[in-house]
C-alpha cells in the first residue's frame, strides 16, 4: 500500500492483482464494495459541495457520495472508472448496483476481491468476522494518501490499530494521542462561539490608566465548524459536550434549523501551566 500514491499507481496495482489472482479465478475482481460504485470523486477533485456556486447546483445521488458533473476533472474520472470496468478490475455487479453488502463481505473474506471502499472501521470488522478463520494470514490495511499529478494530497487515509484502543496495547505500546474526526461529506456545518473571561484577571483587573483590562479573546467565533450529522436535529437550549473543547448550548436567538449556532458555556480545565519566569 505504501507504493500506491496516485490514481495511476492504484490502477497498476489492480492490474497486477488481476493478473495474479484472476488467472485461475474467473470470479476475482481486485476492487469491490457496497452501495454505489461512484465513490471516487474526491480522488479527482470533482466532489460536490453543498453550494449552488461551488457545485453549479447539480449533484449526483447524495451529499455523501456526490460529484460535481461540471468540474474540470469529472470527464477524466469517468474515463478512468470506465477503464477499470472494461479491464475487469472492478466487480460488474457492484457497478450495476445489484451487489448487496453481504455479497461484498463474502467476496472480501473468500478471496474474490482484494480492495474495498468503506469506513476506517471496516478492516477491524473483517478481522473480527471470519477473515483469519478463512486464511490464517488474512490481513487488512488502509491505503496511504492519494496524490494528484502535481504531488498534492487529494485524499487522506489512516491506519486503524485496534490493539491501541483505550490508550494501551497488549505489547506495551502507548499511543501519544487519539484523533477525533468527522467526515466532511456528511457533517453538519455550524458556527461555534468560544467564550472566555471578559476581564483578563491574570494581568490584573485594571490597566495603569484605571480602565478595565478587557480580554481580547473573550469571544472567538469559529464560522466553519463540522459536526456529527446527528446535530442536524439540535434545538435551542440543547446542550452537548464537544470532545476536547467543552460544553456547548444551541443559541436560542441566532441559531436556525439550517444555520446552527453553538455557544460554549463551560470550557475544559487544562493541567498545563506556563513555566515560571526567573
Amino acid at each position: 500500500p505504501a507504493q500506491i500514491e496516485t490514481v495511476d499507481d492504484f490502477t497498476e496495482a489492480m492490474k497486477t492483482l488481476k493478473a495474479y489472482y484472476g488467472q485461475n479465478n474467473p470470479n476475482y475482481y481486485p476492487l469491490c464494495g457496497r452501495e454505489t460504485f461512484f465513490r471516487f470523486a474526491a480522488w479527482f477533485d470533482c466532489a460536490n459541495n453543498i453550494s449552488s456556486e461551488e457545485s453549479n447546483g447539480i449533484y449526483y445521488r447524495s451529499a455523501k457520495n456526490g460529484m460535481d458533473i461540471y468540474a474540470d476533472n469529472f470527464y477524466h474520472m469517468m474515463e478512468v472508472l470506465k477503464g477499470w470496468y472494461d479491464e475487469g478490475l472492478v466487480n460488474p455487479e457492484w457497478v450495476a448496483g445489484s451487489y448487496a453488502e453481504g455479497d461484498w463481505e463474502a467476496a472480501m473474506l473468500n478471496g474474490d476481491c482484494s480492495i474495498g471502499y468503506d469506513f476506517f472501521t471496516r478492516p477491524q470488522w473483517f478481522m473480527d468476522n471470519g477473515g483469519p478463520d478463512v486464511d490464517p494470514d488474512f490481513q487488512m490495511a488502509v491505503l496511504d494518501n492519494i496524490k494528484d499529478e502535481n504531488g498534492n494530497i487529494t485524499v487522506i487515509h489512516a491506519t486503524y490499530d485496534p490493539e491501541t484502543k483505550g490508550g494501551n496495547a497488549p505489547d506495551g505500546r502507548k499511543v501519544k494521542g487519539t484523533i477525533h474526526w468527522v467526515a466532511a461529506e456528511t457533517a453538519v456545518k455550524a458556527v461555534c462561539r468560544l467564550y472566555e473571561n471578559l476581564i483578563d484577571e491574570e494581568k490584573g483587573v485594571y490597566n495603569e490608566d484605571g480602565s478595565l483590562n478587557l480580554n481580547p479573546n473573550s469571544l472567538t467565533v469559529k464560522s466553519e465548524c463540522y459536526l456529527e450529522p446527528a446535530f442536524a436535529g439540535a434545538k435551542p437550549y440543547d446542550r452537548f459536550q464537544f470532545v476536547r473543547n467543552g460544553y456547548f448550548c444551541v443559541d436560542a436567538k441566532d441559531s436556525k434549523e439550517d444555520a446552527l449556532v453553538f455557544n460554549r458555556i463551560v470550557s475544559l480545565k487544562s493541567s498545563f501551566k506556563l513555566p515560571k519566569q526567573n
